[in-house]
């Protein structure tokens, strides 16, 4: 556990190098009011999601499923946002608020994100996790296929019940911003 957590970090170490390089790539920063819509940006999703981990508690019955799941950004800076998620587990029957905040950093056509979230999960009581309010940290990856599709990866640990979740998915935009 203490080596994977270990590689993660590393791999997570390395890619906020390369952020470096994303900054060189990246337009200046726009004059624009703090409280603007057009620093909003809203997406509909889909994705699969795998559940493991050595100490999850309580063993779930499910380890993979579907999600449908709403998103939203306020864009702060050129690379921090504040975002919140809503995700219904279609297999456990569970739902996920995650209000929190990321940094992120283009390359080219394609972003990446480290994120920091608060996850507060409600649902059927034998499938909600052990610890149902909790930290988690993620890496993000993203790529806008056209103007209404966006494919992406995420692997995200849980801090109090010790689970990696890894999803894979799509979204469809509802809403950008000027500046989203």
């Amino acid at each position: 556990m203490k080596r994977l957590a270990a590689a993660v970090l590393l791999c997570l170490a390395g890619l906020l190098a390369l952020s470096r390089l994303a900054v060189a790539q990246t337009a200046p920063p726009k004059e624009i009011s703090l409280l603007s819509v057009s620093r909003i940006a809203i997406a509909a999703g889909a994705s699969y999601d795998w559940h493991n981990g050595p100490a999850l508690n309580p063993q779930p019955t499910f380890e993979k499923e579907f999600a449908a799941g709403l998103y939203g950004a306020y864009v702060l800076t050129e690379h921090v946002s504040g975002f919140a998620a809503a995700v219904w587990g279609v297999d456990n029957k569970t739902l996920r608020f995650s209000p929190g905040a990321h940094y992120r950093f283009h390359v080219g056509s394609e972003f990446f994100a480290f994120a920091m979230t608060y996850d507060f999960y409600t649902g059927e009581s034998d499938e909600v996790p052990r610890y149902p309010h909790e930290w988690a940290g993620s890496a993000t990856y993203a790529r806008a296929i056209g103007k209404n599709l966006i494919i992406g990866g995420a692997e995200s640990y849980s801090l109090d019940n010790r689970e990696f979740r890894t999803s894979v998915g799509i979204r469809v935009p509802l809403w950008l911003g000027r500046d989203s």
